[in-house]
């Protein structure tokens, strides 16, 4: 998942997300959106569950970790490895629980663990605050024996330092956005696109962020027909299943092209562009259909310094793999389709989508990224907040459809108003699958399911289908204009 915080919908979720909706398209601040939506119920953690955490977990879960009862459920069933893991995690998540993990990080005796901590400490915002972190984190880059945890720890110290910079900077952009003045803001965007790069410590520099210029794919008379599909690259035995049974699909009726929409590869993204992964996870399955895949990026292949220039620069070496630059937009037929990037939205990135949208003639507008913008899972709908807060006042109403991954399922949902724009989630393609409600009123379709998507376009209508794993049809809908 995510290290952006994803917001839960109980049972009168299409209320509160109307209400969350109209918030946001009048200019309200997501606090204020967040406030208008009934959360889950979360309950202290039960006697059994008590029992089974680690003893040195166990009293700083009680003060401090709620979770809902299928959460709880779910925590039951864990192996003690994981369970361990998803305790920590939530504590780190518990504001008044940072004093008691600051003292146990380095007494934590899986070093895994000790880095997922730290990777918490980076991310969540109640940590930068606490004039602990730093001295806690000093004193563990000098006494820690393993060497993955040195170099986090002091990655974690400068994304706070880097955090506090940005945030200086968000601050004069939202001063320019409430004088109105836009000239300022759009002349602000680079940079603050800058700072979001440094601030996650990766080697891309400028000109590997700046937007390719648009191209076409196919003549805007001619029908098209795409693959879809995300979450993939792990090399696990789902993913080829489903890699084989779009390659079925392929052979039985030809695609035009494929996108992704992104976690192209897991757990951290690619080392190089001479990763070996390059072949057994991508070119070994995907380069046999002959077409090429232009690609998003997700959560994961942000995760280490290098992964998005290797997955930028590999297309030199490639006839399959394309990403011309970590947002883009291009046509194809009736379409036109714009790449972008969900894991860290920017200004810059913002105003170019606006842009790119203003000018389209296209008959079809779709919009693919990793993160959702609406998502249904166990609890219910639910969106990932910088997704909505951003992106959906740039897009509402004025595209066809937004395709996402990073929910472990296949999905179509409409949106919570009167808007035409649909949303799709194709995160099927090989990592492990997410629960999910069926049954909410916004969701047409939902199966927790490997898979793939396919779209089919001319002037007249838009196709998109989910497919399983074994290549049998699960869904299928159709717009007109």
């Amino acid at each position: 998942m995510s290290r952006q915080i994803v917001k839960s919908y109980g049972g009168k979720s299409v209320a509160a997300l109307l209400v969350l909706t109209a918030l946001l398209a009048h200019g309200a601040p997501c606090a204020a959106a967040q406030s208008a939506a009934a959360t889950p119920p979360a309950l202290k953690l039960s006697r059994e569950l008590l029992d089974k955490l680690p003893e040195d977990l166990r009293g700083a879960a009680r003060s401090h970790v709620k979770l809902t009862p299928e959460e709880q459920r779910r925590w039951l069933a864990l192996a003690p490895e994981r369970l361990r893991a998803d305790a920590l995690n939530a504590l780190a998540q518990a504001p008044k629980a940072a004093d008691f993990l600051l003292r146990h990080l380095p007494r934590e005796p899986s070093a895994s663990n000790r880095v997922s901590l730290l990777r918490a400490i980076s991310r969540l915002p109640h940590w930068r605050s606490n004039r602990r972190v730093r001295p806690a984190l000093t004193a563990l880059v000098l006494s820690d024996r393993e060497p993955a945890v040195v170099a986090q720890a002091l990655d974690t110290m400068r994304g706070l330092d880097m955090q506090s910079l940005r945030g200086l900077l968000e601050r004069r952009m939202q001063g320019a956005r409430q004088a109105g003045d836009a000239g300022l803001l759009r002349a602000l965007g680079p940079e603050h696109e800058r700072w979001i790069v440094q601030e996650r410590g990766s080697a891309l520099p400028s000109f590997m962020r700046a937007p390719a210029q648009h191209f076409t794919l196919k003549p805007e008379g001619q029908p098209v027909r795409v693959l879809a599909f995300g979450d993939f690259g792990q090399g696990t035995e789902a993913q080829k299943r489903v890699a084989a049974a779009m390659l079925g699909e392929h052979r039985a009726r030809p695609f035009d092209f494929g996108v992704t929409t992104g976690d192209n590869f897991y757990p951290r993204g690619m080392e190089s562009p001479t990763d070996p992964r390059w072949k057994t996870w991508w070119e070994d399955l995907y380069a046999p259909f002959g077409i090429k895949f232009y690609a998003t990026l997700g959560n994961h292949d942000w995760l280490i310094p290098d992964s998005v220039a290797a997955e930028l620069l590999y297309a030199a070496r490639s006839e399959s793999w394309r990403m011309p630059a970590p947002y883009y937009t291009f046509s194809a037929g009736p379409v036109q389709f714009f790449a972008v990037d969900t894991d860290e939205i920017s200004e810059a990135q913002t105003a170019w989508l606006g842009d790119e949208l203003a000018k389209s003639r296209a008959t079809w507008k779709v919009v693919y990224g990793h993160h959702p913008v609406f998502v249904s899972n166990i609890w219910g709908p639910t969106y990932t907040d910088e997704a909505l807060r951003l992106l959906w006042p740039v897009i509402r109403g004025k595209v066809d459809l937004y395709m996402s991954g990073h929910h472990h399922s296949l999905q179509h949902l409409r949106a919570p108003d009167d808007s035409a724009t649909h949303f799709v989630t194709s995160g099927g393609g090989g990592a492990g699958t997410y629960p999910l409600n069926e049954g909410d009123p916004l969701v047409m379709f939902a199966r927790s399911a490997n898979g793939f998507t396919t779209l089919e376009a001319d002037g007249r209508q838009l196709t998109f289908k989910h497919f399983g794993d074994g290549g049998a049809e699960l869904y299928s809908h159709t717009l007109r204009k």
